[in-house]
């Protein structure tokens, strides 16, 4: 009898270990917002580039040798870049683009991924701690005087997200005289330039922001919309108001040191345009949310400081 008691002990402490990391793993995959099993059979298929693709590049070539890649990423952004905190693995359309990548310079798909915020990301490229920064990085003309940019390989835009309750605001117009939560320099620009009644509050993380505002410190959140959907997909006393601006085009930043690198990281990008990939791995993560897409894929080298 006591055997027996132990026998299902044992059992019911299994299955819930079981039940529970399978929660835990079910609430991730949702939370990231991304087809997982989708995500590795579209990096499954990304290309490698021959001896020859890489030719021109001396910093290619010397990637390929040293079979590692660093990239830096946010950590923080669902959809798009998000670190599991259990496994330290990255999740998302941009942390995918960056194995992509990698697995085209290196013939493997490894990351040696590095945090990085929208004030260390020049400083981290130029000094050579990274790579790449794949971190939906918008392309300015400014942030074009300090790396060079491959793509764009996205087109986002501005976006407000006000807590569920709120009734008064309804786009930009409305943020006249209303406490904003941004982020430094891009964003904050823009939101000077779109609406310069918002009364801004400044942080460094999207994560803090959004704390802000569900904590009623502010009103509103003001960010790129890209940012802002995976938010608002986890948190139901969230929600955008009024449609997202469409002029914020993402770039993969890197060193100038050897200007002949983004010539084969804007190859890749062609490459993966035109066989059907890059539309796979959006499928396989923002469209898990976005349901109108995949997006026209942009042409390389059309906005400023491409």
């Amino acid at each position: 009898m006591r055997a027996r008691t132990l026998v299902v002990t044992v059992l019911v402490i299994a299955a819930l270990i079981t039940g529970g990391c399978g929660g835990v793993s079910s609430r991730y995959d949702k939370a990231s917002g991304g087809d997982q099993r989708a995500v590795r059979a579209a990096v499954d298929a990304a290309p490698v580039a021959t001896d020859a693709d890489l030719a021109a590049s001396p910093a290619a070539q010397a990637i390929r040798r040293r079979g590692t890649v660093s990239i830096g990423a946010g950590y923080d952004v669902p959809l798009y870049s998000l670190k599991d905190p259990m496994t330290g693995e990255y999740t998302g359309f941009d942390a995918s683009l960056a194995r992509m990548l990698a697995k085209y310079l290196t013939g493997r798909p490894d990351v040696s991924w590095v945090n990085v915020t929208s004030d260390t990301r020049e400083a981290l490229i130029q000094n050579g701690t990274i790579d790449f920064t794949v971190a939906t990085y918008q392309i300015t003309p400014q942030r074009a005087r300090l790396v060079d940019f491959a793509g764009p390989y996205l087109i986002g835009g501005g976006a407000i997200l006000v807590r569920r309750d709120n009734t008064a605001v309804h786009g930009l117009a409305d943020l006249d005289g209303v406490t904003t939560c941004t982020m430094p320099a891009v964003a904050a620009e823009a939101l000077r330039r779109l609406q310069p009644g918002a009364r801004q509050v400044i942080f460094d993380s999207a994560t803090q922001c959004l704390r802000a505002l569900q904590q009623g410190r502010v009103d509103a959140f003001f960010l790129n919309s890209a940012i802002l959907s995976g938010f608002a997909m986890r948190h139901d006393d969230v929600k955008f108001a009024g449609p997202p601006t469409r002029d914020a085009p993402f770039g993969i930043g890197m060193s100038k040191q050897d200007p002949r690198l983004k010539a084969v990281v804007n190859h890749w990008l062609r490459t993966i345009y035109a066989d059907g990939t890059w539309q796979r791995l959006w499928r396989a993560t923002v469209g898990t949310v976005e349901r109108d897409g995949p997006p026209a894929p942009p042409e390389i080298g059309s906005v400023p400081g491409s």
